[in-house]
């Protein structure tokens, strides 16, 4: 009897079930589709399957945290429905039903609701899981071999418990709802509304005002100061908690002021205000976003979390995989550092007899130390250069600041100085950085093994190289526009070309991303008494041998740490020596070794791992705001049956009830997406600025992805809501005749 009842109550109460079978059909389907990353290496490569077990096991904690957030929301949810059906519960305990049995039966159309949903949603995820397999592709820079038909059992656990989960909690709330309520608060449950305080206009005007003042200065002060990028407590962290303080306070006054100034404007607006039923539309509005204020504010942050968190994880991802293409052009580099300001000697490094690293201006060769140390690879070794950094500043000078009008050295700063543009965001502090030179035939040899022509250079002039972004590459090329002169060697030098080298000669070793922040090239002779900085092998594999070079250099390379305890190396049989060495004293300590193999893999997996995370945060959030207003929507709607009830008595036509159920739902779903879009497009364009210090960024290529989460979510949500709640305001629903 209680299943025919229950599954009885769930066909007649479906459109009442609808937000939360949205709610959990989606919450599963996601569950599901992004725990079939596991699944998913069978038909991608040996690298992005290592990349994606990891990101698996991730994604399995992050799966546990939605669904606790689910689960709350469908608690929400609940409070909706059983709002709804308060007289329906209390009718049955009047007929001579327990609470337990009452209970029983609202348990089993629980259950029953949300096993439907679970079959929905499992049913979507294993649809969106195929899918997903073509994303993973493209994030992750890597082709589809053997394409086929998945369905992962990994998935299908995790969305069974987090299913389980939801519906647990859920469950409780029923039970301890029935239990606590008395049948004389249930049987009246629909006669109680919720109060609305009318609020002074003058005291929410000055709040509103206020509130766009507060937002306006907090929009300032991000486009002055910038993100945190170094995370300097004192210098950005402390400036932009202050002004994420402001953008919270302003929303949430904004929200909470507006309503009532506006509705008092309209009322003013005759022609508007009185014709059709836009006096009970905007009452309505007015009096929901009054209840609810700091919610539907919470809601436009949030929401603006959402779409910054898709949209910028896509674009930073897209725009590491343009710049990988001209940060890796040679198959390995080897990589020493010279001692010197900042360098070794003042790390407390020494080699195996306890000396202290010697600082030297004569380059050591680091090609015969490859030869010795990777003996076994020479043969799959094709092409080398050798390219040596100096230092521009003398060792024996020790300027106070190192600025350009003092001494004329390369700094970051100079180029500012000369065309008055100031440093991009991000790198402020930077601008007394010194920049490096490099010798001329060792560029020449670089654009060798990349297969370019040499350039020549007059002696008195130099070319500047940098790989970074286009915002650094603007302020580079002004300098050099301006003719910027640096002293180097002695030598006064002016730009040999009025623009920055950004091509992949600018790359000086491999690396996932622009690594070269600004090099001159000069003539050999300026560089005879500088302090070396660090020298570069710069290695091309014979055609064909690449990836062999690659695995081989790989497994001797990981001798070099073995031995390194407590800032020393201690050198054993059969391990590589980590110096370089010029007259029997140590000069260089060993770095790094970066291959292009390696390049590509980070960036891939920086990538790959950003895109999940936005797409998969991004869209728990929409999920999460859209589940709360619509809830909130259809709960107000609940509460105004009176209100509808008496315009269908007073002959309005269902057409305009209509509309204005529209025009409601359209405003407290539209208000908080608007608030939340412009708090989104002013973080996007400081958060591309960022960016572009290291990578070319187009915000407008993700943008399609977040307009598709929000049509597909937010819009979902959008319709269901205006669905039920015209049903709630139709005249048949309320018991009255039509026609």
């Amino acid at each position: 009897m209680y299943c025919r009842l229950a599954w009885g109550n769930v066909r007649t109460s479906f459109r009442d079930y609808g937000i939360y079978l949205i709610t959990i059909a989606f919450g599963v389907a996601v569950f599901y589709a992004f725990n079939t990353i596991g699944e998913q290496t069978a038909f991608l490569s040996q690298s992005t399957s290592e990349v994606l077990k990891l990101l698996a096991t991730f994604m399995g904690g992050l799966t546990v945290f939605l669904a606790c957030v689910l689960g709350f929301l469908m608690v929400y949810a609940n409070n909706f429905l059983v709002r709804r059906r308060k007289r329906e519960i209390g009718l049955y305990q009047v007929l001579g039903m327990t609470k337990r049995q009452v209970s029983v039966v609202i348990c089993l159309e629980c259950g029953i609701a949300s096993l439907l949903a679970y079959a929905i949603g499992l049913g979507l995820g294993v649809l969106l899981s195929q899918f997903l397999i073509f994303v993973t592709a493209a994030l992750f820079n890597d082709t589809i071999s053997q394409f086929g038909f998945i369905f992962s059992e990994a998935g299908l656990w995790y969305s069974a418990i987090c299913f389980g989960f939801m519906f647990v909690v859920t469950l409780l709330f029923d039970i301890a709802i029935v239990g606590k309520v008395k049948i004389v608060d249930l049987m009246q449950g629909e006669r109680r509304v919720e109060s609305q305080r009318v609020r002074p206009v003058w005291l929410c005007s000055i709040i509103a005002v206020a509130g766009i003042v507060i937002l306006g200065i907090a929009y300032w002060r991000l486009l002055t100061d910038g993100l945190p990028v170094f995370l300097d407590a004192e210098g950005e962290m402390v400036p932009f908690a202050v002004t994420t303080a402001l953008c919270v306070v302003g929303t949430l006054a904004l929200f909470w002021g507006l309503p009532t100034p506006a509705m008092a404007i309209c009322r003013h607006v005759k022609g508007y205000y009185l014709r059709d039923l836009h006096l009970f539309t905007v009452r309505q509005v007015a009096s929901r976003v009054n209840s609810s204020a700091i919610a539907m504010g919470a809601t436009a942050l949030v929401l603006f979390l959402a779409m910054t968190s898709v949209t910028g994880g896509m674009s930073i991802a897209s725009g590491l995989n343009l710049s990988l293409e001209n940060g890796s052009p040679y198959t390995a580099t080897v990589v020493f550092s010279y001692a010197g300001r900042g360098g070794p000697a003042t790390m407390g490094l020494s080699d195996l007899d306890g000396a202290e690293i010697e600082s030297t201006s004569h380059p050591a060769d680091v090609a015969s130390w490859f030869e010795e140390a990777f003996a076994s690879v020479q043969g799959d070794v094709g092409a080398q250069n050798q390219v040596d950094v100096y230092e521009s500043v003398p060792e024996d000078v020790e300027p106070d600041d190192g600025t350009y009008a003092t001494y004329g050295y390369p700094t970051l700063g100079a180029f500012g100085e000369v065309s008055g543009m100031e440093l991009p965001q991000g790198v402020t502090e930077q601008v007394h950085a010194e920049l490096q030179v490099i010798p001329l035939s060792e560029y020449n040899g670089t654009r060798a093994i990349l297969g370019m022509e040499p350039v020549e250079l007059d002696p008195n002039t130099y070319l500047f190289l940098s790989n970074l972004g286009p915002k650094l590459s603007a302020y580079f090329d002004a300098g050099l526009a301006a003719g910027i002169r640096f002293t180097v060697g002695g030598r006064e030098l002016v730009p040999a070309e009025a623009r920055v080298i950004k091509d992949k000669s600018a790359a000086l070793y491999d690396a996932s991303y622009g690594s070269n922040t600004g090099t001159l090239v000069v003539a050999d002779e300026l560089v005879e008494g500088l302090p070396l900085h660090a020298s570069i092998l710069q290695i091309q594999a014979v055609p064909g041998a690449e990836d062999a070079l690659d695995e081989e250099m790989r497994e001797i390379s990981n001798d070099l740490f073995v031995g390194y305890v407590d800032d020393q190396y201690t050198l054993g049989d059969g391990r590589v020596n980590p110096f370089l060495y010029v007259d029997g004293e140590p000069v260089a300590f060993y770095s790094m070794i970066s291959t292009r193999a390696d390049a590509v893999e980070t960036s891939a997996t920086m990538t790959g791992i950003i895109g999940y995370l936005a797409t998969y945060i991004g869209f728990v959030l929409v999920v999460g705001c859209a589940a709360i207003l619509a809830i909130q929507q259809l709960s107000q709607a609940a509460d105004s049956l009176g209100r509808y009830r008496l315009l269908h008595e007073i002959g309005a036509p269902a057409q305009q009830v209509d509309r204005s159920v529209l025009s409601q739902t359209a405003l407290s779903f539209g208000f908080p997406l608007l608030v939340g879009f412009c708090h989104s497009i002013v973080a996007l364009t400081v958060l591309a600025e960022v960016m572009a210090l290291l990578t070319p960024v187009d915000v407008t290529s993700s943008i399609g992805l977040t307009a598709a989460i929000f049509v597909l979510v937010y819009g979902g949500y959008f319709l269901a809501t205006y669905l039920m709640a015209r049903r709630l305001a139709d005249a048949r629903y309320l018991g009255l005749r039509t026609g």
